[in-house]
């Protein structure tokens, strides 16, 4: 834990405030595979109706790309490893009941519950599910032309102590090869992209909800319930949160993956 209160330390001695992007920097979760090819972009970008977009980007100086697939899917078993990856935000981490019995281990299908601190006093709950990248148009074929091994896509959803569990965000994380060896792990984030979650009393309800939700005003709302502040804060504080985290990754992944990532045959579909 000291190894990562170290790297922790020094990436925030080092990162720079979050860049603003122009608002018309902003595309859709659907056009996900622009991130692959090269979108250029590196900050936090809210557009007039309050969606936000966060692109940031960590380099893994030694270590396989597949190494990342290993963390997410047998590596980061429970709090320890969680806590491990950010000693300041990340307070608890389970996966689905049962997950650890599957061979091989295969993160897609699988949902990953955490609570962390992101841009507030006191910690939140989310509930992190993760789908078939291709589910976001980004194929075998997609990879292939970026160079990229591992793509891991998930729908992000927060727990409202009234209406339950909410989808609110979409991201990507994913590896491209890195000049010298090891790799880069860039990640985008939607946010504000809002629906009933999947098994929520809410369900019968879900046009109203989706109505409701994505429009400017509720966007603010829901960011301020949050992150305590307006949406783009809440970017910053994603923006700043991802950059520091991975930083720490990348400081004990490659000897961690390197003593470890054999025990288990991992596969994402």
């Amino acid at each position: 834990m000291e190894a990562s209160r170290a790297a922790l330390a020094h990436a925030r001695a080092t990162l720079p405030a979050p860049p603003k992007l122009p608002a018309d920097a902003y595309y859709d979760v659907g056009d996900m595979t622009r991130a692959l090819l090269g979108d250029g972009l590196d900050g936090v970008c809210q557009t007039r109706d309050n969606r936000v977009l966060v692109a940031s980007e960590a380099e893994f100086p030694a270590g396989p790309q597949r190494s990342v697939e290993w963390w997410f899917s047998a590596g980061c078993r429970g709090d320890d490893e969680y806590k491990l990856w950010h000693p300041d935000d990340h307070v608890a981490g389970t996966w689905t009941d049962g997950w650890f019995t599957k061979a091989p281990a295969d993160v897609v299908g699988e949902t990953h519950r955490v609570t962390e601190r992101l841009g507030k006093i006191g910690a939140s709950r989310y509930r992190i599910q993760f789908v078939p990248a291709a589910t976001y148009g980004v194929g075998a074929a997609e990879k292939a032309a970026a160079g990229c091994e591992v793509a891991l896509t998930a729908r992000i959803a927060t727990h409202d102590a009234v209406l339950g569990w909410l989808d609110v965000g979409h991201f990507i994380h994913f590896t491209l090869p890195r000049d010298g060896g090891g790799f880069r792990l860039v990640s985008r984030f939607w946010l504000f992209d809002v629906d009933v979650s999947a098994g929520s009393s809410l369900s019968f309800a879900g046009g109203l909800v989706r109505a409701l939700a994505n429009t400017t005003a509720v966007r603010s709302v829901a960011a301020r319930a949050i992150g305590g502040g307006p949406p783009g804060a809440l970017g910053r504080a994603l923006w700043t949160h991802a950059s520091e985290e991975m930083r720490v990754l990348a400081s004990f992944l490659p000897a961690l993956y390197g003593s470890k990532g054999g025990e288990r045959e991992v596969a994402v579909s």
